[in-house]
């Protein structure tokens, strides 16, 4: 049931032209409606005809609703009704095909619209009232509608209304938050693409099932602990591209104890250049584990300062669910006195800036734990129990690598 405007007559608005009136009728569908002076209807109705009895009066309505204008001639004051077409939108009219479009009618009065004629200017065509229309093809495009009533027809057209922008060749990129957890955690990914994209194919790197969807961002969850190396792959009309994110994923499993053992050479991630990274070597004999990690390349190379941007780097992940003070002790080997440092950093930044561990002699694997410049153990306090990440720089290449124990445990001291 199409919906009719509200028309408010009021008797002490009508304006007598010759004289005094007893009665005023409105005329509504052969049903006279009486109006006394001093009272007030609201009647709902297309076409309204006023009669003034006992005399040749005119009258002036007093209107409310969706009417332009109205006459007055003798005794009848008729009420000109508004007829237009007219439309919006609500979807964006400018982009890439596919390109989905929601038209709106705005046509009035709505209640005596008996058809609506919709052209995309694509060949695409509907008689729906508030269609939705999809173009597939570059272009610009004028839209019309037509509305007709029981009488007549109205149409409205918005040259260029539509505009489709041509496609262009996707390039991958994505990005996650967060990347690193205690497991299970879950992750969001959010595809950072530029070009078209139509599809997305989503590998998570845990051998679940790739996931496709034309979603821009989607959540995963971890369970097993690990590094985990996802790739996003994106289609488009005018192509495909695929990007992976080595080691980008740090699933870490919650450590139970006050004290733990890392292995050097089970690193999480790297940080290297062609020229600058960490070799796993079995050189050095009594090491443990499979062998330990060397700052390479041996050619007594220092750095002195911002061990985090100019030398290669080392990550462990940290599932420290006991909150308070850990302690670390390195075993290291230091081939000479041009060999024997590291810089120590938690979450991304040094322990202590510029200060950096140099307690090892030479030709032997030793323990060591003091920060040379403020002479103070290697230490960091937890306070939310939680996943962090434990960084090693290259202050001096040579430097070699072997084991790292954390313990909260302030008498504690390692064996050989």
């Amino acid at each position: 049931m199409r919906p009719e405007a509200t028309l408010s007559l009021s008797a002490t608005t009508f304006i007598n032209y010759f004289g005094t009136y007893d009665d005023i009728y409105v005329q509504e569908y052969e049903q006279p409606i009486l109006l006394p002076p001093d009272s007030q209807v609201t009647i709902t109705t297309p076409w309204i005809a006023a009669n003034a009895r006992g005399g040749d009066y005119g009258a002036r309505l007093h209107i409310t609703g969706e009417y332009e204008y109205f006459e007055i001639g003798g005794d009848q004051a008729f009420l000109q009704i508004n007829h237009s077409a007219n439309f919006t939108s609500t979807s964006s009219l400018t982009g890439t095909a596919p390109l989905a479009v929601t038209f709106i009618d705005l046509s009035t009065p709505l209640n005596q619209i008996e058809s609506w004629q919709w052209d995309f200017g694509d060949g695409g065509s509907s008689t729906e009232v508030n269609p939705t229309h999809v173009y597939t093809r570059e272009g610009s495009y004028t839209v019309t509608l037509t509305v007709a009533t029981s009488q007549t027809t109205y149409a409205e057209a918005k040259p260029n209304y539509v505009t489709v922008i041509p496609s262009s060749i996707p390039i991958a990129a994505f990005s996650a938050d967060p990347v690193i957890g205690l497991i299970p955690f879950t992750v969001t990914f959010t595809d950072t693409s530029t070009g078209t994209v139509i599809t997305r194919t989503w590998d998570f790197g845990d051998s679940t099932p790739t996931v496709v969807t034309t979603s821009v961002a989607v959540s995963h969850t971890y369970s097993v602990a690990g590094v985990y190396t996802p790739s996003l792959t994106v289609d488009g009309s005018q192509g495909s591209a695929v990007i992976t994110r080595s080691a980008y994923i740090l699933a870490v499993a919650p450590q139970i104890s006050g004290t733990f053992a890392l292995e050097a050479e089970d690193y999480a991630r790297q940080v290297a250049d062609a020229d600058l990274t960490w070799q796993t070597r079995t050189a050095h004999p009594d090491y443990s584990g499979n062998g330990y990690v060397q700052a390479r390349p041996d050619v007594d190379m220092l750095f002195v300062t911002a061990p985090i941007s100019t030398s290669s780097e080392l990550q462990y992940g940290l599932g420290l669910t006991i909150t308070g003070t850990y302690t670390i002790w390195l075993r290291g080997y230091a081939a000479n006195s041009a060999a024997d440092s590291v810089y120590v950093g938690l979450d991304g930044q040094p322990i202590i800036a510029s200060d950096y561990v140099s307690t090892f002699p030479p030709d032997t694997w030793a323990w060591g734990q003091t920060l040379v410049e403020s002479g103070q153990p290697i230490s960091f306090t937890i306070d939310t129990p939680g996943a962090h990440t434990l960084h090693f720089w290259t202050r001096e290449d040579g430097f070699s690598l072997d084991q790292i124990i954390l313990t909260q445990d302030g008498n504690f001291t390692p064996g050989d």
